[in-house]
């Protein structure tokens, strides 16, 4: 297993992810237990459809996600069934490219408008 470092912290790579066109990475790291961190090479705060179809999904709990000021986000998950993480990993490709790769960032942020969206 890789070591990668991530903000000056070790972790145990377990999977990567990147979309379609090359320009999005997951960075799925070693589980521990039920609990899981993911780092994204994006700021989740750009892409909010993103982090509520991720929050959506049935098989995981989403307990909560950081923003980096260097544009990187971390996802802090719960499994909640024994092949919830081989169901994400099937998932977050085309999650990725619905939601981040096809979205313009900043589309899904509430900006105040009348129908709370632009």
């Amino acid at each position: 297993m890789k070591k990668q470092t991530s903000n000056a912290r070790t972790y145990s790579l377990f999977s990567r992810i990147k979309s379609r066109d090359n320009r999005f990475e997951v960075v799925i790291e070693k589980p521990d237990k039920n609990k899981l961190r993911i780092v994204t090479s994006f700021s989740l705060s750009c892409y909010k459809k993103f982090t509520d179809a991720i929050d959506k999904i049935e098989y995981l709990k989403l307990d909560s996600i950081q923003n980096n000021e260097d544009k990187t986000s971390f996802m802090y998950i719960e499994l909640l069934a024994n092949d919830s993480l081989t169901l994400l990993i099937n998932d977050l490709p085309e999650l990725m490219y619905l939601f981040v790769e096809k979205e313009i960032p900043g589309s899904g942020i509430y900006k105040g408008t009348a129908d709370g969206y632009n």
